[in-house]
């Protein structure tokens, strides 16, 4: 299992939910979201979610932590974080 996988330390399933482009994807993710969380549905660190750094770590409580000091000390400096990564990872 991979520190911050979605299936990490857990059996799972995936259910993938789009929107196309071109639409405004937030009153959709509004609804749908709260029934992910019910579940603590943990989502694709490639797509867009609205959880931030103190919901991840809860999905995560295992490794959040581990995961977090392996970060800072192979970049102290925080060179590869970019502003998104900041704001989820609470960095």
């Amino acid at each position: 299992d991979i520190m911050l996988s979605m299936y990490q330390g857990r059996d799972s399933a995936v259910l993938s939910i789009h929107q196309f482009g071109d639409l405004d994807y937030r009153p959709f993710f509004a609804e749908i979201e709260p029934i992910f969380h019910q579940y603590e549905g943990r989502p694709h660190w490639g797509k867009i979610h609205t959880l931030q750094a103190p919901q991840l770590a809860a999905l995560y409580p295992k490794h959040w932590q581990d995961f977090l000091a392996i970060r800072e000390s192979l970049d102290p400096k925080g060179k590869l974080l970019n502003a998104h990564l900041k704001q989820v990872l609470g960095v």
